[in-house]
């Protein structure tokens, strides 16, 4: 499918160049590509291990794999990318905030057209995807701390 491939590339290319690429292209500022160095701010695994990256992912799976609870899944891991950006860095630079808003409208068109949408009467039922995303989340707000640092001046390029 189209849709799942535009979201598996979009992981590895915000991987690669980070999800702010877009702003820092368009304000003529060197772009963060992934590095190998630890404590980097661009470092590889804590860019893979972003939530707005794994949304993503989990977006290409809901896609290959449609019912209505994985769509609470993606709704809620999308939402919490969306409350979480926008806690931590409010709205300095929109077009990166706008691009997390905007990655969570063609899951909802694609949900409403496959029938696993919105518009079904979703009645919560404790299944093995809601307790996974649960846990994942609980364990995911321990160990974001050590995935979102500080830059650090010599290694990484300047806000």
């Amino acid at each position: 499918m189209l849709l799942d491939n535009l979201y598996i590339g979009l992981y590895f290319f915000y991987g690669i160049f980070g999800y702010n690429c877009v702003h820092k292209y368009i304000n003529n500022k060197p772009i963060d590509i992934i590095c190998f160095n630890p404590r980097s701010y661009s470092f590889i695994c804590k860019r893979i291990s972003m939530l707005s990256l794994l949304a993503l992912l989990y977006s290409a799976y809901f896609i290959n794999n449609p019912n209505i609870n994985l769509f609470m899944n993606t709704l809620l891991i999308h939402i919490v990318v969306i409350i979480g950006y926008y806690i931590k860095w409010k709205i300095d630079e929109p077009s990166t905030f706008y691009m997390h808003v905007f990655w969570i409208i063609p899951i909802t068109i694609y949900a409403e057209t496959t029938g696993t949408g919105l518009l079904q009467i979703y009645t919560f039922t404790l299944t093995w995807e809601n307790i996974y995303m649960f846990i994942f989340l609980c364990n995911y707000s321990f160990i974001q701390g050590y995935i979102y640092t500080k830059r650090v001046p010599g290694i990484d390029n300047s806000a």
